[in-house]
This record gives structure tokens, C-alpha cells and sequence, in this order.
């Protein structure tokens, strides 16, 4: 016994000092060395969620030791993006009366002097651009604005703790999914200790960590026929990323006729509650003109859209992205409703099931897959038993390859390899290849 609780100390040990070491020490241009030690870490994570799915911890222990794991990327600048740069411009914005969707930072920089806004432009990645976060996301960055002042690491602190927040409601919701479905509770360690997920989250400040509970509260609010309730998570979840809008053919179809109005009571309430700020001034054009741009000119660690870009310039001879984009929308959009509305014996399950699925769809069709884009498919898969998200969440760190050098530039072998791999780990999973009980799912 007190050999085996020295080995978890020693791996816990272990997990924590490359979790450091890529939140602190490793920038992302020395790629090779940086995924190394990420691979080294996702071993170290599979090595501790393998002893802990067979021993017996409260779900004060879980949260605690999520928490620590969290605390150890909560404190440096972020290296994986610089989002946030813009967080700190808008919610500054707000604080001074400013309307954040009225001026792209070029355009206001232009009808500003303050110091504070010329010492944060050069640090913005699309100042041309107008604002593409939605209103919930904006009075988050305000209050990190208010709460942490100026300095970069006020701001920071704050967002990561309402971001810690939410992780750990993300949690719990987990474990009360596991308990409606009959499943181990123990299986929320793979999204508590997932590696992805800390630095990611916590590490860089995305927001599908925020967005994850409000899904799952729909999810579970729905299993508990509770519609209104599933309603009115589902539209907060979309108040924070839109992308949660590729479910509502699903839940209907789930739903049915009887409780489908009360759900959408609570759906359309909360939408336009959370987006009603888009109706000061300009500001929904300009959001809308920002998604626009985004949704068809950016492309980033993508599959199916790169291999028909290469028809596309076969045929064309040039980059056809303009078209290609409203296809696969198109493309993406007649899938969804394919497996929303296929049959299922078991109404509750086959909801259950589906909703990864239908998030692998969105993103196997879609032009940009940052790494964070699979955290909501990473915590309904494990929800539903499913595997091969984990695969994925170790091998989407291969396209920061992409960033090794100044001149962004990615690399068709390594993007071939991510996918060959993540389809290979979704044929495993499909067939049973390694039984369920080995990850405790079932």
C-alpha cells in the first residue's frame, strides 16, 4: 500500500514539474522540445487517471487536486496565444464608457493619446479588425479590467479565476452526469488532470472552459426533463462561444413537441438578454462583419478543407477559400441534421452519444482547429464513454508546429500524422480495440 501511494506521489510530482515547465519555461517557437515534454506529460496524466480510476476519492478530493493542478499555470503570461491582449483592450473600453464593437483599435487609436492604448496596440493580433467576443465575454473582461486595474497580471488573475470557477462547476457536472448515466463518477479524472484542458484554460485564457458547464447543465437539465432550465444553460453557452448553436437540431429532436416550447422559452430569453448589447449603435454589424471575415479568410490545423483547398488550386489555381467556406457550412450543416434526427432506441443515450459526435463533425469540416476548439468535444466525450477525444487532445498539440518559426508556416506531413492518428484512435474506440473497463467509462 505505501508503495503504491509513493509511486502516485512520485507521478503527481512528476506531472506537476512539466506542467510547469511548459507554462514557464518552454516558448512555443522551440517546438520539438515543447512537445516532448508534453508528451511526457500526457504520459505522466494517463500513468496517475489510470491509478485513480480504481481507488475510492470524494468529490472534495477530485476538485482539490484539479485545483492544484490548475494553480500551477495560473500565474505566468500566456505563451500559447495572445488573445488576450484583447481582453484587456476592451474591457479597458468599457471602463471608460466606450461601446468595444464601435472602433477597431486602428480606427480608435487614431481619436485616442492615452498611453495606456498606444502601449497595448502593438501587442493585438487583428487591430484592424472589429471586436468578434460576445457581450457575456465583454463584462468579463471588464470586471478583470475593474477588479485588476492596469497591470497585465491583475487583469490575468482575475479572468483565470472566474475561469477556475467554472472548471470546477464543469467537474461537478460531470460527476452528476456519471451518476444519471449508471457511470463512474471516477471518470471525471480525465477531464480534471487533462493536459489540454489546464493549459489551455487556465494556462491561455480560453473561454470553451467557461463555455463547457453551461452545455452540460443543458445536457443534465434535459436527461432530468427539466426543459426550461436546459433552455435557458443551452443560451448562455452560445453567450459565450457561438458554436454551441450546432446542438439545437439534436436537443430538438430529443425533445419532441411536447416540451420543445418551454425549452425554447428559456433558449430565446437568454439570447436575447445576452446579446442585447450588439443593438447599441453599430455594434451588431460590426460583431458581424468581424465573424464574416474570420469564418472565411482564416485557416489553421484544418482536414478536410485542406485536402479539397488542393483540388481548389488544381483546378482554379488559387485558394479558393471564399467558396469552400459556405460549402463545408453547407456540408456541415446537412450532416448535423443527418445524425440529429437518425433514429435511436434509447431517446436519452442516443442524445448523449451524439453530442460529440456532432462536435467532431463541426470541427472535421471546419477551417481553423486550435487546440482549445476541442474542449467542448474533449468533456461531452468522456461524458458519453468515448476515448478517442483524449487521443486527440495529445496529438492537436502537433500544430503548434506551426509557430517553431518567425514566419508562420505549417507542415502537411505533421498535419497528415494528426489525423492519420486520430483516426486510427477513433477506429479503436469504435471497435472496443481496448475494453472499456480498462478507462473505466463503463
Amino acid at each position: 500500500m505505501k508503495g503504491n501511494t509513493a509511486k502516485i506521489g512520485v507521478l503527481i510530482f512528476l506531472f506537476l514539474l512539466t506542467l510547469g515547465l511548459l507554462s514557464y519555461g518552454i516558448p512555443r517557437e522551440n517546438f520539438i522540445i515543447y512537445f516532448a515534454v508534453y508528451a511526457i506529460l500526457f504520459s505522466v496524466y494517463l500513468a496517475v487517471v489510470s491509478r485513480f480510476l480504481h481507488k475510492r476519492f470524494s468529490f472534495f478530493q477530485l476538485i482539490f487536486t484539479a485545483v492544484v493542478a490548475r494553480l500551477v499555470a495560473f500565474w505566468g503570461i500566456p505563451g500559447l496565444s495572445d488573445d488576450f491582449y484583447r481582453f484587456f483592450w476592451d474591457g479597458h473600453m468599457l471602463l471608460e464608457g466606450i461601446n468595444p464593437y464601435a472602433y477597431s483599435p486602428q480606427e480608435f487609436l487614431t481619436i485616442s493619446s492615452s498611453s495606456y492604448w498606444e502601449n497595448l496596440y502593438p501587442f493585438l493580433n487583428s487591430p484592424e479588425n472589429f471586436s468578434v467576443y460576445p457581450p457575456i465575454n465583454q463584462a468579463i473582461f471588464a470586471i478583470a479590467a475593474w477588479f485588476g486595474g492596469q497591470p497585465f497580471i491583475g487583469q490575468l488573475i482575475i479572468i483565470r479565476l472566474i475561469l477556475l470557477i467554472f472548471e470546477c462547476w464543469s467537474i461537478f457536472l460531470m460527476v452528476r452526469l456519471f451518476e444519471v448515466r449508471g457511470m463512474a463518477q471516477n471518470a471525471a479524472w480525465w477531464y480534471a488532470l487533462n493536459p489540454l484542458v489546464i493549459i489551455e484554460v487556465i494556462g491561455n485564457l480560453h473561454f470553451e472552459g467557461m463555455m463547457l458547464p453551461f452545455i452540460l447543465l443543458a445536457v443534465l437539465s434535459l436527461v432530468q426533463g427539466k426543459s426550461l432550465k436546459g433552455g435557458l444553460a443551452l443560451g448562455c453557452a452560445v453567450g459565450v462561444k457561438l458554436t454551441p448553436l450546432i446542438l439545437i437540431p439534436l436537443i430538438i429532436r430529443y425533445l419532441g413537441k411536447k416540451k420543445i416550447l418551454l425549452w425554447g422559452i428559456g433558449l430565446v430569453t437568454t439570447l436575447l438578454i445576452s446579446f442585447s448589447p450588439l443593438l447599441w449603435g453599430a455594434s451588431w454589424l460590426n460583431f458581424w462583419e468581424s465573424l464574416s471575415l474570420y469564418y472565411g479568410k482564416f485557416e489553421f490545423n484544418a482536414s478536410i478543407y485542406y485536402l479539397l483547398r488542393e483540388v481548389g488550386y488544381w483546378i482554379k489555381g488559387y485558394n479558393t477559400i471564399v467558396i469552400l467556406s459556405k460549402v463545408l457550412a453547407l456540408i456541415t450543416f446537412l450532416l448535423i441534421l443527418f445524425f440529429s434526427w437518425t433514429r435511436n432506441n434509447n431517446r436519452k443515450e442516443g442524445m448523449i452519444q451524439k453530442l460529440p459526435l456532432i462536435y467532431f463533425v463541426f470541427l472535421l469540416f471546419s477551417m481553423v482547429v486550435h487546440p482549445w476548439y476541442l474542449i467542448p468535444l474533449l468533456g461531452l466525450g468522456i461524458v458519453a464513454g468515448m476515448y478517442f477525444p483524449v487521443a486527440w487532445s495529445f496529438l492537436v498539440f502537433l500544430s503548434y508546429h506551426a509557430y517553431q518559426r518567425q514566419v508562420y508556416q505549417e507542415s502537411t506531413i505533421i498535419i497528415i500524422l494528426e489525423y492519420a492518428l486520430l483516426f486510427y484512435a477513433i477506429y479503436l474506440d469504435k471497435n472496443k480495440i481496448f475494453h472499456r473497463k480498462t478507462l473505466n467509462f463503463k
